[in-house]
């Protein structure tokens, strides 16, 4: 799905017109798949639909979709806000297929607006699209706190593109917008959505197709977007029936010290259950005395060994070098030893953890990266690495990621809320996955051995990463879903959800 700026989606629309699909046909195309989806998702929730409707082209869209619920049997009910003094013609549509309408100044002061919204079994709040700008005038603010005082608790708000009262540019949200269960996405998410707080106005993300021309000059311009079920099922590597370990490559993890032990072996687990054929884990004796009957699976390896090895191997390979390693001066010198070895060797390396530590220590630390790098940091390793505060980090994540990507030539992981990949030449894709299941010390050694799983198979270090991110938001929604809360998730948790995960995503297509 892509990720557009309110000006990108008007070029959609101008020049979808342009192309022959008209504006009245893109609202009668929306409608239609607007429908489909509330039938099938919550026919069985009821058959009551109350529609929020405002007078510009999202009012026209809802409109358009209650019609077609009509005629899938629901019952249908419009509150009509803003100046309708010229009704469009979904409003005749939709009235002449049984749909009642009523101005929220005509009842907003009697009984027949309580009974209106406790009726509604699902609500479509259409009242402001991508062109609305705070701040939310006082109707819509009474209308909206009507409805959370009144409603049904089990009444199911939808909002169609973005929640009345939202920015979609800015990602602004005025404090009365109502929170949806799920958000219909018209063609493309926008940029505003897919930041805090907006975020967390959406619920699920329900995207809906306009069925332009695939060959438009706007689509040229689009290089972000927002990370699927999809764009996993299209990454993923191929699994042939005839095949061996040496098919899915071997993960060599270079971390683990006397105090972070734990680490290397997270990182390990993540590996093995992303796919992987093998993995080597270059670690301390310490580490190996408390790891090897934990992954027994994997062939353990001293360090000196693994840098006489390292410019030999053979087939596919990825190493992982960070977790756990700390940043003694014994560890120091091995990352340097090892990232200037792989330096012209085309293998793909991950560096997570101290790894990132020790890097921001060089002031020019991007021209020591091998080729195929990709970075993980959350934002108080990334302010490292760029030499700013935290919060300038998280004041500027999607600006910051990119332009460090492209400064550094490497690919960036910048881990948290709706977690960003960015490519050096500018493609960025976003999580849209928020919550504190992930919160967890470890959770990002399970993140980076999944990704060196996936460069092992094969995958770009874009692409890698990309799988990477999506496998373990996942996982930790399944997780979550198990344990039936956040607050007991453990990575022991998230790792056996990664099974779950894949075979959930798999299971999709």
């Amino acid at each position: 799905m892509n990720l557009v700026t309110v000006a990108q989606m008007r070029k959609i629309e101008q020049q979808g017109n342009a192309a022959g699909v008209g504006y009245d046909q893109m609202i009668q195309t929306v409608g239609a798949a607007i429908a489909a989806e509330v039938d099938h998702r919550y026919h069985d929730v009821g058959c009551c639909v109350l529609g929020l409707i405002g007078s510009g082209n999202n009012g026209r869209d809802t409109l358009a979709a209650m019609t077609g619920l009509l005629q899938r049997g629901w019952r249908a009910t419009a509150i009509l806000t803003g100046n309708h003094g010229n009704p469009a013609p979904e409003l005749e549509d939709f009235k002449q297929h049984g749909g009642q309408a009523f101005e929220w100044a005509d009842i907003s002061s009697n009984s027949q607006q309580i009974d209106i919204l406790n009726q509604a079994d699902v609500i479509l709040d259409g009242i402001y699209g991508i062109g609305f700008h705070l701040p939310l005038n006082q109707e819509v603010k009474l209308i909206n706190r009507a409805i959370k005082l009144n409603k049904n608790p089990n009444t199911i708000i939808l909002a169609v593109d973005c929640p009345s009262g939202m920015d979609c540019n800015s990602g602004q949200v005025d404090e009365d917008t109502l929170p949806a269960l799920g958000t219909i996405i018209i063609e493309a998410a926008k940029f505003g959505q897919l930041t805090m707080p907006s975020f967390s106005y959406l619920g699920e993300l329900i995207p809906v197709s306009l069925k332009l021309p695939n060959d438009l000059p706007v689509y040229e311009e689009i290089n972000r977007s927002v990370l699927t079920a999809e764009t996993f099922h299209r990454l993923l590597p191929p699994r042939p029936l005839e095949s061996n370990k040496g098919t899915y490559g071997t993960v060599s993890i270079a971390g683990g010290s006397d105090k972070y032990p734990g680490a290397p072996l997270i990182a390990g687990k993540a590996a093995v259950r992303s796919g992987c054929g093998m993995v080597r884990m270059v670690v301390p004796e310490c580490v190996k005395q408390t790891g090897i009957g934990l992954l027994v699976e994997a062939i353990w390896e001293p360090s000196a060994h693994f840098m006489n090895q390292l410019p030999t191997l053979k087939g596919k390979n990825a190493v992982l070098i960070g977790p756990g390693l700390g940043q003694s001066d014994e560890s120091s010198a091995l990352f340097w030893s090892l990232l200037d070895t792989l330096h012209d060797l085309n293998l793909p390396v991950v560096i997570d953890a101290d790894g990132l530590n020790l890097l921001a220590r060089e002031p020019d630390w991007h021209n020591r990266l091998p080729r195929n790098t990709i970075l993980t940091p959350h934002p108080g390793e990334m302010a490292r690495l760029s030499g700013i505060s935290v919060e300038e980090v998280q004041e500027n994540r999607l600006a910051l990621c990119e332009a460090e990507a492209a400064k550094r030539s490497t690919t960036i992981v910048l881990k948290g809320a709706l977690t960003l990949i960015c490519h050096p030449d500018g493609s960025t894709a976003v999580m849209p996955f928020a919550d504190s299941c992930l919160a967890k010390a470890g959770s990002g050694d399970m993140l980076a051995g999944i990704i060196a799983g996936f460069a092992a198979q094969g995958a770009s270090a874009y692409d890698a990463a990309r799988l990477g991110v999506f496998l373990h938001a996942s996982a930790g929604s399944y997780a979550k879903k198990e344990a039936g809360q956040a607050y007991s998730v453990t990575i022991p948790d998230l790792i056996d959800s990664i099974s779950t995960a894949f075979r959930s995503i798999l299971s999709s297509s």
